[in-house]
């Protein structure tokens, strides 16, 4: 049997708002948890700037993502997401 590890779990973590990562969070959450989202998918949404240049763009989407799991880390020593070669989806 396959338990949801954040089940029980309830995080706040703290995001200026107007940031690029309020931005990413309102876009991943639109999404059930295990869909994947392509880096320039988000990025357009985000900014379209971030497609100027892939690997610059694809880098700024993984330090967001990196940036939220980090802050969730601190709290709960656990991702809320999951990177794969150019795309992310979210646990939960």
């Amino acid at each position: 049997m396959h338990v949801n590890p954040w089940s029980s779990q309830s995080v706040v973590i703290d995001i200026t708002s107007g940031t690029r990562q309020v931005a990413l969070c309102q876009i991943v959450f639109r999404h059930n948890p295990g869909i994947e989202l392509s880096w320039d998918i988000v990025a357009e949404e985000i900014d379209t700037k971030l497609l100027d240049n892939p690997k610059s763009g694809r880098q700024s989407i993984w330090d967001l993502v990196n940036a939220i799991n980090e802050k969730i880390r601190a709290k709960t020593r656990k991702d809320l997401f999951v990177w794969t070669e150019s795309a992310f989806y979210r646990m939960c």
